[in-house]
């Protein structure tokens, strides 16, 4: 297959890695195409892009009862399409924290004596009651 450029890569979609994955994880296009809710075709299409993409092969087709199976190359694309999965789920996590408000940041300004004094306490329980919330405290001069 041809070399790419970076513009190419800039054309994956999260579409791409989901079948990948699928494939990977059923063994087939017909049952990851079940997996996702995607046609036989769906799922080709995808593959067909992804590989153009990559400017190579991601999967061996062996074309009779056998199975499937990843190349070298759908390997390492699957490897990283893991860790994005992973960051999204975070996201969504993190997302959902914000959302409930127990998550993101508290900026917090004080005197210097009310920050030794009346904050530590306070912004203890507070760190203790939301975990996922990041407390920032700076002190002023006013």
């Amino acid at each position: 297959m041809a070399v790419t450029t970076p513009t190419q890569w800039a054309g994956l979609e999260l579409r791409h890695l989901l079948a990948l994955h699928a494939i990977a994880e059923h063994g087939s296009f017909h049952k990851a195409a079940a997996h996702l809710g995607y046609t036989q075709s769906g799922i080709s299409q995808q593959i067909a892009a992804l590989e153009r993409i990559v400017g190579e092969r991601v999967l061996e087709r062996p074309g009779d009862s056998r199975p499937v199976r990843l190349t070298a190359v759908g390997e390492v694309v699957l490897r990283h399409a893991r860790a994005v999965f992973g960051q999204i789920s975070c996201a969504q996590v993190d997302i959902a924290a914000l959302r409930d408000g127990k998550g993101g940041a508290l900026r917090v300004g004080a005197f210097q004596s009310v920050g030794a004094t009346i904050l530590p306490p306070v912004l203890r329980r507070l760190a203790a009651d939301r975990p996922d919330l990041r407390i920032e405290l700076t002190q002023t001069n006013l």
